[in-house]
């Protein structure tokens, strides 16, 4: 069976068995950047009085936390994929990268319903910039790069070190107020700012709130990440094909 076949049957599978007997279906992909936008928009534009460059709250944190969702949901269940088919792994053989691989696939369906959704946003309150979106054509792949190469990691790290999949929620959590989402990089002090944009999330947030809401082009050094993007995607396969050598023994 050719790898990329592989890969479709196995995202096939991941998402239906995750709405499978649910009431409302893929619906339920709403729900949860809904709850995360409306608490970080409580948080920073409500309680901290964080500006939002003249955009609508609400609006601002919905094309950031567009990305992130996309981002945690993704690696959290690339991360998890050879622990959840441990049968699969320990009875053939097949490339055991198809696994983070098919999770990261399977949570596409979930961007376009984020994204339908801070689309509905945007026509709603009239603030729409239809010269910037081509901006998705080059951010999108790039987002799935970042969670294919967080999955890749977290994946061998849980292998290798079981307690480490318990601290992968936690990392989330702090990390959904750890990039741009509900506030702008001008929040950063400027010393600072170098350091923090080697997180390549920083980036692709700045990205897609640049070509969502038509905000002046971000800065240069926010593409300070995709070098280490770059790295960690070299590395992370490293890693993984190291691991998945004895990956059958250790589940």
């Amino acid at each position: 069976m050719d790898h990329r076949e592989l890969v479709g049957l196995l995202a096939w599978r991941d998402f239906r068995v995750r709405y499978a007997q649910t009431f409302v279906g893929v619906t339920w992909a709403f729900f949860n950047p809904l709850v995360n936008l409306l608490i970080l928009s409580f948080v920073f534009n409500r309680v901290a009085g964080v500006g939002t460059q003249g955009t609508p709250p609400l609006l601002y944190a919905a094309a950031g936390i567009l990305g992130w969702t996309f981002f945690a949901e993704a690696a959290s269940r690339a991360g998890e994929s050879l622990m959840g088919n441990q049968n699969m792994v320990r009875k053939i053989y097949f490339p055991r990268l198809a696994l983070p691989a098919s999770a990261v696939v399977a949570s596409l369906p979930d961007l376009v319903v984020s994204l339908l959704l801070v689309l509905l946003m945007l026509l709603i309150q009239t603030w729409w910039a239809p010269s910037q979106l081509y901006g998705l054509i080059f951010l999108f792949p790039l987002l799935i790069l970042t969670a294919f190469t967080a999955g890749t990691w977290i994946s061998a790290l849980t292998i290798r070190f079981r307690d480490f999949r318990f601290v992968v929620p936690v990392l989330l959590r702090l990390g959904l107020f750890a990039v741009p989402i509900a506030y702008p990089l001008s929040q950063i002090p400027a010393q600072w700012q170098g350091i923090y944009c080697l997180n390549p999330l920083v980036g692709l947030i700045e990205g897609f709130k640049w070509s969502l809401l038509g905000l002046p082009a971000p800065s240069p050094v926010v593409w300070l990440g995709l070098p280490v993007l770059i790295t960690l995607f070299i590395t992370g396969l490293y890693l993984f094909h190291r691991v998945e050598r004895y990956a059958a023994d250790h589940l």
